[in-house]
């Protein structure tokens, strides 16, 4: 889960979810391992929101990272892994204004991918790229398919819009992870029920 002011959470509530604790999804946090290293670009009002589905993509894998974007500031953690030799980053977005998305190939060896993926809400996510030079020359991965998102937690969505998590399960789905984005998926399907049961303030069935 993100940071938060624990300190304001109320006693019914989970301090590690969030949830009311008749609903607490932590007993469901799977721990998967893959050969890629998922990173999240994550704007400032992600951070405090209980519907926000790129804290199950941190909490699943070994090693996920994330930062905070700032649009000044480029992110420390993720330009040291894009400048060393060891990684190859690869940012996750719809290719638009003359760029191309790359299929998925075979990694050269002793270097790990980076899926750099933006938790944002879509106009939020698009502004974020554009504002960030150090993105705009990394490979760009765009899940094929037309995927209808399940996610329903917040109104005035697009409808070829994707949460955080599933974008990263068709992430793992396509680059041949089978097994971790059949997981995923239980696990983001575990939240959505956890999460509604939270709000109507009732333990899960």
């Amino acid at each position: 889960m993100y940071p938060q002011e624990i300190n304001s959470l109320p006693s019914t509530r989970c301090p590690r979810c969030h949830l009311l604790k008749v609903a607490c999804l932590c007993t469901k946090v799977p721990a998967l391992e893959s050969f890629a290293l998922f990173f999240l670009l994550v704007h400032q009002r992600e951070l405090g929101k209980g519907s926000n589905t790129g804290h199950l993509v941190l909490n699943a894998f070994e090693g996920a990272q994330f930062e905070c974007w700032a649009r000044v500031e480029p992110p420390e953690n993720l330009m040291a892994l894009l400048n060393s030799p060891a990684y190859q980053g690869y940012l996750l977005f719809t290719a638009e204004e003359g760029a191309t998305p790359v299929a998925f190939a075979p990694v050269k060896a002793g270097v790990r991918p980076v899926y750099i993926l933006i938790d944002a809400t879509w106009q939020q996510a698009r502004k974020m790229v554009r504002q960030s030079p150090y993105l705009q020359n990394l490979p760009r991965l765009s899940l094929s398919g037309s995927s209808k998102s399940r996610y329903r937690l917040r109104r005035n969505q697009l409808d070829v819009g994707l949460s955080t998590c599933e974008a990263a399960i068709g992430l793992l789905q396509q680059s041949g992870e089978k097994g971790n984005a059949q997981v995923l998926n239980q696990y983001f399907s575990d939240f959505m029920c956890h999460y509604d049961a939270s709000m109507s303030g009732h333990g899960v069935d």
